[in-house]
């Protein structure tokens, strides 16, 4: 994964420095749909200037905000969790999203996001999904404000206090149906992990006793 470099997408104009907090996994409602379904919503990522870059078809996008509507929720990422730069792996999801194409509940927005957190190995995870993504933002995003907080609130409030058995199908089943699957996924891949370096430490164990038994 390349820095920034003067063909990159990124490194062209306009630029809007400090939009926001750098770092961050940044999210806005899509009203009125987010007023039944207040878990779906237009995700971006900020750079460690504080630009949000976003993907809105054929390519990632920056100096605008989010297009969507203000920044309402953000998730702050933490450079030392990742294993490459975030700024690099953000440079990554340019790359893999050049002249793509907006594919709805494909290659959207939230792809994006997930290819630079691939991209810099967020969590030493390469292959952060749609799924884990608005399971953050919703159950850990927090608030820019107490405005925003209203902002996203009253909507869904309104609504499910006329349809409430509404709630059940729309929030309760399909956080249940995508998000539990998504950290079943994540446990197996973690144990995974796990017991790979398990694996690639035991032969130096033996090598080191080898050599001790061996003096």
């Amino acid at each position: 994964v390349g820095g920034r470099t003067a063909s990159s997408a990124r490194a062209r104009g306009p630029f809007r420095k400090s939009e926001f907090k750098p770092h961050c996994v940044v999210w806005t409602p899509f009203f009125p749909i987010s007023a039944v379904l207040p878990w779906l919503g237009h995700i971006g990522i900020t750079d460690s200037e504080g630009e949000v870059h976003e993907f809105m078809g054929c390519g990632g996008s920056h100096g605008y905000g989010l297009s969507f509507g203000p920044i309402c929720r953000y998730y702050p990422l933490d450079e030392h969790r990742a294993a490459v730069a975030l700024d690099d792996g953000l440079e990554h999801a340019y790359d893999q999203m050049d002249g793509v194409m907006h594919g709805g509940c494909v290659n959207n927005c939230h792809s994006f996001v997930a290819w630079a957190l691939d991209g810099a190995v967020y969590e030493g995870c390469t292959a952060w999904t749609m799924i884990e993504l608005a399971a953050r933002i919703f159950f850990c995003g927090r608030f820019a404000s107490v405005l925003m907080l209203l902002y996203w609130l009253v909507p869904p409030v309104i609504f499910f206090y006329f349809q409430p058995k509404a709630f059940l199908y729309c929030v309760i089943v399909p956080l249940a149906v995508f998000c539990v699957p998504n950290w079943i996924r994540r446990r197996l891949r973690s144990s995974g992990r796990e017991q790979q370096v398990h694996w690639k430490q035991e032969p130096k164990i033996f090598s080191l006793c080898g050599v001790c038994m061996g003096a």
